[in-house]
């Protein structure tokens, strides 16, 4: 294949990417060739694009004209040459014109024509910026130039609007994995929601059938397990049929008493090792969603006790406020994160080398989780750590104000 062939197949190539073919009118390019036809003093000026079999008109000022047979263009001769621009004095002295139909028409002949190209980001010719007269004519230095600075507006608004079509591509598809995953987030509702009823409808019954062969201890054993499947199971429809609804997190606000969450949150991790987790001695209550103010707590006592390495493991959870804010803050005993490596444990997937308490390597997934949950709530996260000493992760809550909750 020959280079000019080439040329024009990347040319054709780019312009369908801009998908501006046949597209509704625009004000944005219709003000800018009436502005071409007002700075160069001409009677119509027209935006056309130039495909595989014609030439169309993106916006005419001038003239009612949507397309014509590629044959006929002028354009054509603009794209085909090195310079930027071609201009034809008088059409009747041309030999690439003196035979087009627009030229040899009774009424308005075109008798002079200026078109300036559109050059994408590669270079590629997508079409042209042109202004026409129906007598001979020509134009200065500076309106020359006047029309290069139209035509990369021109360019610019191509640009833009392909830059916004690709932002609702993106869109259409999102909300399409997200209705996904509201999908998803019901089926696995229902598949957690079943084992969970069904070990509490064992549980019940193993008490009624074996209620003699069990002791006192073994009894309250069984009523431990049954309220933490109650309480997972709740937990997990909270979580769910928040993930299942479109209101934002400032929608979904109600009163939590901050020591009965914690209380909750420690029931749920199911403790099984020397720990002592010292909660505020005052309680506090917060307007806030709950629900993600239950995994935010959820995932820092989650690491608490994960990245531990002591023989007692101990976490202070306090919290206080101010006019505008509450600060809750976090801190264990464990192993630290050094110094180098805080930076980053807010980025997604970012791990340290070292296992946790049982030997796992950890997901990447908890801080970040954490940071967005709290910026979903209108707050901030900043974290102190000493390798082998301490962490110390503390959050703020923007106050709301109680529209009557």
């Amino acid at each position: 294949m020959s280079k000019s062939k080439v040329k024009e197949v990347r040319r054709l190539e780019s312009l369908k990417t801009y998908d501006i073919i046949d597209s509704p009118d625009e004000q944005s390019y219709d003000e800018l060739t009436r502005l071409a036809a007002t700075l160069c003093q001409m009677p119509v000026s027209f935006i056309s694009f130039i495909d595989e079999d014609k030439q169309w008109f993106k916006s005419f000022y001038g003239l009612n004209i949507k397309q014509t047979p590629k044959e006929d263009s002028f354009c054509k001769f603009t794209i085909s040459q090195n310079r930027d621009f071609l201009e034809v004095t008088d059409t009747f002295n041309d030999n690439r014109f003196i035979n087009n139909p627009f030229v040899q028409q009774k009424e308005s002949p075109i008798r002079y024509y200026f078109g300036m190209k559109l050059y994408d980001k590669k270079q590629n010719v997508l079409g042209t910026l042109c202004v026409v007269d129906f007598k001979p004519n020509s134009l200065s230095a500076s309106r020359k130039q006047s029309m290069r600075y139209l035509a990369n507006q021109v360019m610019n608004l191509l640009e833009l609007r392909k830059s916004l079509q690709s932002l609702q591509h993106i869109k259409k598809s999102l909300e399409q994995k997200n209705k996904e995953l509201k999908q998803f987030a019901n089926q696995v509702s229902h598949d957690i929601k079943m084992p969970l009823a069904n070990i509490v409808l064992t549980i019940d019954l193993l008490k009624a059938k074996y209620q003699e062969n069990i002791d006192d201890t073994g009894k309250q054993y069984l009523d431990y397990l049954k309220s933490s499947g109650l309480k997972l199971s709740a937990y997990t429809e909270r979580v769910l049929s928040y993930y299942a609804r479109e209101e934002d997190a400032q929608n979904e606000m109600e009163i939590v008493d901050f020591n009965y969450l914690l209380e909750d949150i420690i029931d749920l991790l199911q403790i099984n090792q020397p720990c002592e987790i010292n909660i505020p001695e005052k309680n506090t209550e917060i307007l806030t969603n709950k629900v993600l103010l239950e995994q935010i707590l959820l995932n820092l006592l989650g690491n608490s006790l994960k990245y531990n390495d002591k023989s007692k493991i101990v976490i202070d959870i306090n919290i206080k406020e101010d006019d505008f804010n509450y600060l809750i803050t976090v801190t264990d005993n464990g192993m630290g994160i050094a110094k180098n490596k805080q930076k980053d444990v807010f980025k997604l997937f970012f791990t340290e080398e070292k296992p946790d308490r049982n030997g796992n390597k950890g997901t990447g997934i908890g801080l970040p989780t954490v940071q967005k949950l709290v910026k979903q709530l209108g707050g901030n996260v900043c974290l102190e750590s000493e390798e082998n000493k301490y962490t110390s992760v503390s959050f703020t809550l923007k106050k709301v104000i109680d529209n009557g909750i």
